[in-house]
């Protein structure tokens, strides 16, 4: 039995931003973006892509800390897809990933933003992260990989 599984990175933050429009990785307080994309997994023809965030922490915040993700939500922006994390103090990296996405906006960049709270409670913020990740591809590699684009 033979079986196939496809991932494809969209795009890589952490490369130098030499596409027009392509997001720069960004610096915080907190934090430094490492890379991130948009990644396809085709294995259970899902047609679905998730976003994935590697950050580096540029200060430590304190043990117990929290971080929630809020990546953009493609078919209702009012409502984010949040993501809550506990802060490992022994890791030099933080690796997000958003749920998978029913649709995509082609050509367009998707807004992330990373909160950073003290405590497990979330009683005070302390950081605020935001970056950029751009999803772009041709048609006919949407319809192979088939992704379904938003509003269509």
């Amino acid at each position: 039995m033979k079986m196939f599984l496809t991932v494809s990175i969209v795009t890589i933050a952490s490369i130098a931003a030499t596409a027009i429009g392509q997001p720069k990785p960004e610096a915080s307080e907190y934090l430094k973006t490492k890379g991130g994309g948009a990644v396809t997994d085709t294995a259970d023809q899902t047609g679905r892509m998730y976003l994935g965030l590697v950050l580096q922490w540029v200060k430590q915040p304190p043990t117990g800390a929290m971080v929630v993700a809020e990546f953009e939500n493609t078919e209702n922006g009012a409502a984010p897809y949040l993501v809550e994390q506990p802060v490992n103090v022994a890791e030099a990296t933080l690796t997000l990933r958003s749920p998978l996405y029913p649709c995509v906006l082609n050509n367009s960049h998707y807004n992330v933003t990373v909160k950073v709270f003290s405590d497990a409670a979330k009683t005070q913020q302390i950081g605020t992260h935001e970056q950029q990740i751009q999803f772009a591809l041709p048609k006919r590699q949407l319809k192979t990989l088939k992704l379904r684009e938003c509003g269509a």
